[in-house]
């Protein structure tokens, strides 16, 4: 038998004198957590979210075990990160670092990118921090040089290109007068930082401003309402979302949600109420659905559910058993009634999964989570949408269709994952696709067994030519325009997430090119004039 290990530390409030304010003693490790989790090391690397290849020397590579994603390719010396690598956005799978590791953080050159893929530092880092090089924000400008880890720096969102902080590096990191933002523009602190902390300055909301002393006060911000201690966040606080609603309630420690909490979502709903470790749900815990019903009950490891109930909208158990990175792994389903429908063991078995209306989403093979074999899916309406062969969670060969108020939509033909035929039912007239040629839809498979259209338009030989609309994958309309070979090429128009414009104007070999027009979030017009591979004309 696996001897079990100790997860990280749990922490737990009780009194105990640090200042006049706050009345905090830290318990190390919590053996009543351990004993209800029954931790051991398998869980403990499947859980720590990051697995290695080996732990060898020689060229390796380190992959999410949630979702198998690259994380780190590159090469290694007594088990560690050692010389030239890349590492991975968690999420995009983008490039983050590409540049020299030594022991496992980075130490010599090296390049940092935003998600976009555009340079947001480069030159040296030292011990894991920036240490001399230039910073770029998110259209390739320079904004700042740091010599020996310091200087004045500018720091980005990743989205808008809005500055998030303005001030002192010293010691390759926050030391001195600096600005913070949040994603609106809006000032949150502007005073002194020491060794990346706040320590001394202003808090600003929309009413008041709250001063910090030694880092030490009780604070009100448009972002955070709570005590600081040292420079962190501490005891008792609410966090809150961009626009002042309620985000989190609860305890923290070292900076860090440590302890109970509650968790509302952006329409002030309960989304979650329980323990939290390291910013992580982590021990006993609740979730809901957004009418307040419960949806799960059980316990978390490292933010993920690891074993409990799920509740269906009707308030019936629909399975109970283990979990492994919040997919079912070992147990039972059941129908509302309360009869066994199914049995999965470690992630294999036939499988019935429903909508919240109770009717069938899928029923089919599952292998270690994925499915995997014949299987159905059907919408909420019961209209069957697929029906054939699925490899490792993805439609592979078969026939699936699209309604849309009840009305047949799309329907396609695939084999070998590739579309083969496809009709579009457009009012009265029908768009065919056949042998690459023609106007059809296609669909970005993701880890949870959905899906999202990414693009629709004209195709020749398999590649899109013609008009076209890209979708992202919050199903909201991310481009439409002309394409040629693949590329956006002619005329087009880029879209914020809320649906106003980002840019109009033309392109070239798929960046923008020739004359155009940028907004910013709220449609005020930023810049108008003429592009040149991809970058405005000064």
């Amino acid at each position: 038998m696996i001897k079990a290990i100790k997860s990280p530390f749990i922490f737990k409030k009780n009194f105990g004198l640090i200042n006049e304010r706050t009345k905090l003693l830290l318990f190390t490790y919590n053996k009543r957590i351990q004993k209800r989790l029954n931790i051991n090391i398998i869980d403990y690397i499947y859980y720590s979210k990051i697995y290695k290849i080996a732990e060898t020397n020689g060229k390796r590579k380190e992959y999410m075990a949630c979702n198998k994603k690259l994380m780190f390719n590159g090469e290694y010396k007594n088990g560690k990160r050692n010389g030239l690598g890349t590492s991975y956005f968690y999420k995009k799978g983008t490039i983050c670092f590409e540049g020299n590791y030594k022991d496992g953080i980075r130490n010599g050159k090296g390049i940092e990118y935003y998600l976009n893929g555009n340079i947001e530092f480069e030159g040296e880092f030292l011990n894991g921090h920036r240490y001399n090089g230039k910073g770029y924000d998110l259209e390739n400008n320079i904004v700042y040089e740091l010599k020996d880890g310091c200087g004045h720096v500018k720091i980005y969102h990743e989205v808008y290109n809005r500055l998030s902080f303005e001030g002192e590096y010293n010691d390759s990191v926050r030391n001195g007068k600096g600005k913070e933002y949040n994603i609106c523009g809006k000032l949150l602190f502007e005073g002194e930082y020491k060794n990346d902390k706040k320590w001394n300055g202003v808090f600003f909301n929309e009413q008041n401003i709250y001063e910090l002393k030694e880092g030490n006060g009780y604070i009100k911000s448009l972002e955070y309402e709570g005590e600081y201690i040292n420079g962190e966040k501490l005891g008792k606080g609410k966090e809150y979302y961009f626009d002042n609603k309620l985000k989190f309630e609860g305890e923290f420690l070292n900076g860090k949600r440590n302890g109970k909490g509650k968790e509302y979502d952006y329409n002030g709903n309960l989304d979650y109420e329980g323990e939290y470790l390291n910013n992580e749900k982590h021990g006993k815990g609740r979730e809901y659905y957004s009418d307040g019903k419960l949806f799960f009950e059980g316990e978390y490891l490292c933010d993920y559910r690891r074993r409990g109930k799920k509740y269906n909208i009707r308030g019936k158990v629909e399975f109970e058993g283990e979990y492994l990175f919040s997919d079912k792994w070992t147990g039972k389903g059941y129908d509302d009634e309360g009869n066994i429908i199914y049995e999965i063991n470690e992630g294999t078995g036939n499988m019935i999964t429903f909508h919240y209306n109770g009717k069938i989403s899928f029923e089919g093979n599952i292998i270690k989570r994925e499915r995997h074999g014949k299987g159905k899916e059907y919408d909420e309406e019961g209209h069957l949408l697929f029906e054939g062969e699925y490899k490792n969670n993805i439609k592979w060969n078969g026939i699936r269709k699209y309604y849309l108020d009840n009305k047949l939509l799309f329907e396609t033909e695939i084999k070998d994952r590739k579309i083969i035929n496809s009709k579009f039912y457009d009012n009265n007239n029908i768009l065919e696709y056949k042998n690459g040629t023609g106007y059809t839809r296609k669909y970005c498979y993701l880890k949870n067994n959905s899906e999202y259209l990414e693009f629709g338009g004209e195709f020749v030989d398999g590649v899109k030519n013609g008009k076209g609309k890209e979708y992202s994958i919050f199903k909201n309309l991310i481009f439409e325009g002309e394409y040629l070979n693949g590329e956006r090429h002619g005329k087009g128009k880029e879209y914020y997430g809320n649906g106003n414009i980002l840019f109009e104007g033309e392109y070239l070999n798929g960046v923008r090119h020739g004359r155009g027009k940028e907004y910013d979030l709220y449609n005020a017009l930023i810049f108008e004039g003429e592009y040149i591979n991809g970058k405005r004309k000064k």
